[in-house]
């Protein structure tokens, strides 16, 4: 059984796989299989049901209770809780094109996201229209190359501690203010709620993660990878260089 030690975070992400079984499908409840009906094609579908069916799994590893027994309840957002868990689980599920992870912390609300790096994305139009002044400042003086890299940190942070406060992005971006340092690392976090600690990095290239837990203190930060409804294995290269959180 897994346990979250106290001020960590647990970051599970999808290992990547074919179309998925029948099995991935059947421990869903009636409301995700809907959901998932629902997509136009089945590429889409089908990376649902693997990210869907793997935060199932992945919440199985800390308590005994079967991936297909869990129940949710749905906040104003969409946001899911655990309905009569045996642990007090909170966790937040992200997904860029077939890459999955979701994030697990006990007792506190926790927000993550996963973002490819698009460098045909115009970050700097984005931030002067939704971030902070600073930020799109901050922006404009690094080159191209730098850029997008850098947008996709800025964004991913943002929507991580909004995820963790359960409002969506109309609440307004610029409410997280994310400062970076020159090399592009988070600084310094600010947004209501706080304070917070939040981790942000490259788990692969060209792929950036961000979670947000309401704590101020450092927070250590576990990686794994998984596959739905099989196997689990420590995964210390996807993780933070330092693995810890500001």
């Amino acid at each position: 059984m897994t346990r979250v030690p106290p001020s960590a975070v647990d970051v599970w992400f999808l290992d990547p796989s074919g179309t998925p079984p029948r099995a991935w499908i059947d421990v869903l409840d009636p409301a995700e299989r809907m959901r998932a009906d629902a997509f136009r094609t089945p590429e889409l579908r089908e990376q649902y049901v693997a990210a869907h069916a793997m935060v199932r799994t992945v919440l199985s590893t800390y308590a005994s209770v079967a991936p297909s027994e869990w129940r949710y309840a749905y906040g104003s957002k969409g946001q899911p809780r655990l309905v009569d868990a045996p642990v007090d689980l909170r966790f937040s599920l992200s997904h860029s094109g077939p890459r999955a992870a979701v994030a697990i912390n006990v007792g506190r609300e926790v927000g993550f996201d996963l973002e490819e790096v698009d460098p045909g994305k115009d970050g700097l139009g984005i931030a002067v229209r939704f971030f902070n002044s600073a930020e799109a400042e901050a922006l404009r003086s690094c080159d191209g190359s730098e850029r997008a890299g850098r947008f996709a940190t800025l964004w991913t942070v943002k929507e991580a501690v909004l995820k963790a406060r359960g409002v969506g992005l109309g609440s307004g971006l610029r409410t997280v203010e994310v400062a970076l340092d020159a090399g592009g690392t988070v600084r310094s976090v600010t947004a209501p709620g706080g304070p917070w600690s939040v981790g942000a990095w490259a788990p692969e290239p060209g792929l950036r993660a961000a979670f947000a837990v309401r704590d101020a203190g450092p927070v250590r930060v576990r990686t794994f990878r998984i596959v739905p409804l099989g196997a689990a294995r420590p995964a210390e290269e996807l993780g933070p260089p330092e693995q810890s959180a500001r």
